[in-house]
């Protein structure tokens, strides 16, 4: 009995990319391959009939739906031949449908069927050497590489697949020797390269930079592209050459000359390395190609070095223009108006990202506008603000318990050295405990409200503090009258800085001003917790140094 079946040449390419994708072979296997590129090239389908009865019509049939892109129609034609008759030419196939169909684990079963009946046939080998990678028996594979190469040891794939391999199982080095020597072998240059630059991954892998650097310098002479020679400025960049990084860039732009990005990466290093004409150029030829941001900031920075003011504002309204609301070019365009002392300017363009996410860290973000806040006269409390938000942006990457710990000893440091309220007295002290508890109840209510965060913290943070520094006999409130915690004699200098230990016995342990306590103390568990966890301390707010200072 004959059915009809279609091929459709629509589908050829996807099929056979899927096929040829699971393994390439090599020329000496090209013959082994069967009927299945023998697809229609008229552009329409056709009818043609399948004789069930006969196992080479329903072969030809198998590989004309497997063409079309019917792997389930293929698979059953398959399985009928091979119900009638032991085939490692229907195994192996078979095995290609179920790569084509990802499913690799039943196509490296089919393939080793056909090695069982073929067992020298390299295509099988090499095909089930792939399934079983994709697979992730990566040492299985490995081996079944190398018996494929000692049928044919002038296979470039063979040993470049077999790499692939090796690497997940961390044999890179072993990875990089089976690179070479398909580079050896390999005819076509554009090829080498590719290798030649897998190479360089894996050699970076390793921390072997100058390595990396060479492979890569050996692919650009056999394919010189702007993407081999951008891969050999990456490489450079890692080690600090900003020489050899400028020179690669330079040599992509000059050859990809649709892409500005080039250009302006030669302009950013030729400005590092002090020379301002060559990046002036550089800017100007990336805007040729394509007018954007960072290029008229880079320009406006060198106009502010020279001294020419207006020039710069001319160049940082025009890249206001072509901002578009990109995190990146947002700040620094603030930081050029900050340069050109446009304080209000450059504060109002960073906080239009405080309430995005378009930038990573927003806790930079706030001590740069506490910086530009403190430049002001009359912006002190707009500093502290924009303090506290720097703060919390970097509480905001803790959970609620390393919060409130980082909050407590913040507010430890920061009462050391002060006089403490004369109407706080012991019972109060004793009794803050539940007030806190209160509070802590509340912000985690509050979806870690800040405000109540702040507030459970310093009330937490007094009361462990006189706490510790308390007689153990005055630590029950029913044994201890309220009597008044007396003033300090003389308050310690402030603490340098949050990361400072000022106020503290030699042993570690928080002392009162002004009280005597019977034996140092040490800060209460939960802070000898927090400092072994190690913990982001908070930065020096407003900082010191600024991205448009430097």
């Amino acid at each position: 009995m004959k059915f009809p079946f279609r091929t459709s040449s629509s589908m050829a390419a996807f099929s056979l990319s899927l096929m040829l994708a699971a393994c390439p072979t090599s020329s000496t296997d090209k013959a082994d391959a069967g009927s299945s590129a023998d697809a229609s090239e008229d552009g329409g389908e056709e009818a043609i009939p399948v004789d069930m009865n006969n196992t080479e019509s329903l072969y030809m049939a198998a590989q004309q739906e497997f063409i079309a892109g019917n792997f389930q129609q293929a698979a059953e034609y398959y399985q009928t031949i091979l119900l009638r008759e032991k085939s490692a030419r229907a195994w192996h196939a078979l095995g290609d449908v179920h790569m084509a169909l990802m499913q690799f684990n039943n196509a490296a079963k089919n393939y080793e069927k056909a090695l069982a009946l073929e067992p020298d046939k390299r295509m099988s080998m090499m095909r089930l050497a792939r399934a079983l990678q994709r697979s992730g028996e990566f040492l299985r594979a490995v081996e079944v590489y190398r018996q494929a190469q000692a049928k044919d040891l002038t296979d470039p794939e063979a040993f470049r697949l077999e790499a692939e391999a090796l690497e997940p199982l961390g044999r890179l080095d072993e990875a990089i020797d089976r690179m070479e020597t398909s580079v050896a072998l390999e005819k076509d240059p554009a090829k080498q390269a590719e290798t030649l630059q897998a190479m360089s991954v894996l050699a970076q892998k390793l921390d072997k930079h100058a390595e990396a650097i060479g492979y890569l310098e050996r692919a650009v002479k056999l394919n010189p592209t702007a993407e081999l020679y951008s891969a050999l400025a990456e490489a450079a960049l890692k080690t600090g050459d900003f020489a050899k990084t400028r020179d690669a860039y330079r040599e992509a732009a000059n050859i990809d000359h649709k892409d500005p990005f080039y250009w302006e990466v030669v302009g950013e290093l030729e400005l590092r390395l002090g020379n301002k004409e060559a990046a002036r150029q550089a800017f100007e030829a990336s805007i040729r190609i394509k007018p954007a941001a960072p290029l008229y900031i880079g320009l406006g920075r060198l106009d502010l070095a020279e001294g020419k003011a207006d020039a710069a504002k001319e160049m940082l309204n025009k890249a206001l223009e072509l901002t578009e609301g990109e995190a990146r070019d947002v700040r620094e365009s603030a930081h050029l108006a900050a340069s050109l002392k446009d304080f209000a300017l450059a504060e109002k363009l960073l906080l239009t990202l405080t309430s995005g996410e378009d930038t990573e860290d927003q806790e930079a973000l706030w001590l740069e506008i506490s910086a530009i806040r403190s430049l002001r006269q009359d912006s002190r409390e707009d500093t502290e603000a924009a303090c506290r938000q720097a703060r919390f942006a970097l509480l905001d990457t803790l959970n609620f318990d390393n919060r409130l710990f980082l909050l407590l000893r913040n507010e430890l440091r920061t009462l050391v050295g002060k006089p403490v309220p004369e109407d706080l007295s012991q019972i109060q002290i004793m009794q803050s405990s539940d007030s806190c508890q209160t509070l802590l109840k509340k912000a985690k209510d509050s979806q870690l409200n800040k405000v109540v965060l702040e507030e459970a913290a310093v009330v937490c943070a007094r009361a462990i503090w006189l706490k510790e520094s308390l007689p153990d006999e005055t630590k029950k409130p029913e044994q201890v009258p309220p009597v008044p915690i007396p003033a300090p004699v003389s308050a310690p200098a402030p603490a340098k800085d949050d990361a400072t230990d000022a106020g503290t016995s030699p042993d570690g342990g928080v002392v009162l001003p002004g009280m005597t306590a019977p034996a140092p103390t040490v800060l209460p568990e939960s802070l000898q917790e927090l400092e072994k966890k190690k913990l982001p301390e908070f930065r020096k707010c407003p900082p010191d140094s600024v991205p448009w200072t430097k």
